[in-house]
């Protein structure tokens, strides 16, 4: 593979892209040559793959499962991220491929990160957040990370996640087991700690991911022996998601129809007898 020019490797890789793209073509191309150009920003990475067919195997693997996924594999756009990991390579979702599987479910997603020099407030419990960004002078030190989820039909936030820089810090420690200086946590510790608060956000709002998203996780999951911890700080109540209320009004049962009553038949008057006397003149019709 290393001996091939760009062309060669384009022709060679395209197809299979192509496959799970729909045949399109175009997007194909555009795929590999993002695929091979992050590769290069890679050297051990891209060493690696061309020394070891095993992992040259499992990495295209899991570049079938970016491009199904819809995601891109330029790590610049930090929708997907390539490290080796226990000398494995391994591919892991970003922030902003959380962002945009999120956005094709219909959930809107929107992380920032908060500087002490911001105005910032916010009532996780109520969903209630407010930042303003500070647009003069330097915005000083990190703060802490957050993301709001929301149902982009309604307009209902579904879940507010926030992370100190502290709390950044102590996952780092525990969750990144890699010993590589090109470590994600390492190399891109901020875009990391979004990503933390945008999935946990995605999946406590009910978002289910997608065959080649879970695959994904999960081979990044076994390597680093990692599972996305829920971020629950001890003095913020995990929130619950504002739904809209519903209620649920039974219809009233159906009177009852009440039977009709067979009419009674009037007793057929006897003939009457002739007096011996002229009969009294009758009494007045009542016609209430």
């Amino acid at each position: 593979m290393s001996n091939l020019t760009l062309t060669e490797q384009e022709q060679r890789l395209i197809p299979q892209f192509q496959r799970v793209m729909n045949g399109d073509e175009s997007r194909a191309t555009s795929f590999v040559a993002q695929m091979l150009l992050s590769l290069k920003r890679l050297p051990d990475v891209q060493q690696k793959i061309y020394t070891d067919e095993d992992e040259k195997a499992s990495y295209m693997s899991q570049m079938i499962m970016v491009a199904t996924a819809g995601l891109s594999p330029d790590n610049t756009q930090n929708q997907t991220a390539t490290a080796l990991i226990k000398g494995k390579v391994s591919v892991i979702i970003m922030y902003q491929g959380y962002i945009l599987i999120a956005r094709q479910n219909g959930i809107g997603v929107n992380a920032q990160i908060v500087y002490e020099n911001d105005k910032f407030s916010h009532d996780v419990a109520n969903g209630v957040i407010s930042h303003e960004i500070c647009l003069t002078g330097d915005r000083g030190k990190i703060v802490c990370y957050y993301a709001v989820a929301k149902d982009l039909k309604t307009g209902r936030i579904l879940r507010i996640r926030l992370m100190t820089q502290n709390e950044g810090l102590a996952y780092r420690e525990k969750w990144d087991k890699s010993k590589s200086d090109y470590s994600a946590w390492k190399t891109n510790f901020k875009e990391m700690c979004l990503k933390t608060v945008v999935r946990n956000a995605c999946t406590q709002s009910g978002l289910c991911f997608n065959k080649a998203v879970t695959e994904l996780e999960s081979i990044g999951s076994t390597l680093q022996s990692e599972e996305i911890p829920v971020l629950q700080p001890e003095n913020e109540p995990l929130p619950e998601p504002l739904p809209t209320k519903v209620e649920v009004i039974e219809a009233p049962a159906p009177a009852p129809v009440a039977k009709a009553k067979a009419p009674v038949p009037e007793p057929t008057p006897e003939p009457a007898k002739q007096p011996s006397q002229p009969a009294p003149a009758p009494a007045e019709e009542d016609f209430l």
